[in-house]
């Protein structure tokens, strides 16, 4: 049973983290920065984690892509969110 997790956590692990590598090189031409962060380090099969993709920087308005990411995963929810920073008038 151990290995079984071990190995589910793992292959989850690399096929979220191979999607999040072709995300990001897709959306870094226009951005500044792209950075995803899972709000847990460990999950079991069936448990929900929180995925946050933030993009620093102009980008298009465009939501990501997430298509292949639900060939292994459930997407219970999505939402977004954009800040605009003004200095002296000008967009920082």
């Amino acid at each position: 049973m151990v290995k079984e997790f071990r190995k589910f956590r793992l292959t989850a692990i690399l096929r979220l983290g191979i999607l999040l590598i072709g995300f990001c090189s897709s959306s870094s031409a226009a951005a500044q920065s792209v950075r995803a962060v899972l709000d847990k380090t460990s999950i079991f099969a069936g448990e929900t984690v929180v995925l946050t993709i933030e993009v620093d920087g102009q980008v298009s308005g465009e939501s990501p892509d997430v298509g292949r990411l639900t060939e292994s995963f459930d997407i219970l929810n999505s939402s977004s969110r954009t800040q605009i920073q003004l200095i002296n008038n000008q967009q920082t």
